[in-house]
């Protein structure tokens, strides 16, 4: 019954133009385990999340480049993501997972708040389902 209500409210908010971040966080509510009701849905995107920063990872290590790094970007592109990995750099709760991959500090700030969000969903989803 909740997953109903709440996508009903989604469609209502769709509709009337809701608040961007309400929509944001129903949809990803709705998309990661379905707004809490399918805890086996949320385990294969934390999966699917770990695998893929794992790759990314592995793949900085010079002996397990499996996936070409150098791609030519222009210069306004490596400019501004030289930006955001500064701005990332400056978020000083995650500075020690910086050490040693400063260029991929903006990837690691996301990857971070994504596992973070993908696991509650986790949770909330196994305590739902623990309670039925």
């Amino acid at each position: 019954i909740y997953a109903l209500e709440m996508e009903a409210y989604r469609s209502e908010l769709k509709r009337n133009k809701g608040s961007l971040k309400e929509r944001f966080l129903l949809g990803f509510n709705a998309c990661i385990s379905n707004h809490g009701q399918n805890y086996t849905r949320a385990t294969f995107w934390l999966l699917g999340c770990i695998s893929l920063i794992a790759l990314v990872l592995a793949n900085d290590q010079p002996e397990n480049q499996w996936v070409p790094t150098y791609i030519p970007m222009p210069d306004w592109w490596l400019s501004m993501m030289q930006m955001l990995n500064g701005f990332a750099l400056g978020f000083l709760p995650f500075s020690k997972l910086y050490e040693g991959r400063e260029h991929l500090a903006l990837f690691i700030m996301l990857a971070t708040f994504g596992l973070s969000g993908i696991t509650w969903q986790l949770l909330v989803a196994l305590r739902r389902h623990s309670r039925k």
